[in-house]
């Protein structure tokens, strides 16, 4: 008998999205880039990046662009400041995915796992994460 999946991790990186056009990051980004490494180490194949998109809804990113920006934005606020014009594109690139991504949650009403959200960059909508 093949034991059930673990159920998905969804982390939230609305924040590291807006603020991927700073050279430093602040206390709150580097929080959720602390979990975004954390995660990718820990749980990789259970883990999915959301993001709030311009019409206020949570979305699922696409797993493999979200995972290399991520990468991309934390090499540029440690090691090389020249990737941060990249990092810019690949935000915007995952913003405008987000207007096509699928809401975050399991289909068919199963469990929807973990929704992670450290920052505090979407609480004043309650709505989108409710």
């Amino acid at each position: 008998m093949t034991p059930p999946p673990m159920a998905p991790v969804f982390l939230d990186i609305s924040r590291l999205l807006v603020r991927a056009s700073h050279p430093v990051p602040t206390g709150v980004d580097r929080v959720e880039m602390a979990y975004a490494d954390h995660l990718l180490d820990r749980v990789p194949e259970r883990l999915q990046f959301t993001a709030i998109n311009p019409l206020g809804r949570i979305v699922v990113l696409p797993r493999r662009a979200a995972e290399r920006f991520v990468r991309r934005l934390e090499r540029a606020w440690t090691l090389d400041g020249a990737a941060l014009a990249p990092a810019r594109r690949m935000a915007t690139a995952l913003r405008l995915a987000s207007l096509a991504g699928r809401a975050a949650g399991a289909p068919g009403g199963a469990k929807p796992g973990t929704y992670l959200i450290v920052s505090h960059h979407h609480l004043d909508r309650p709505a989108a994460i409710e």
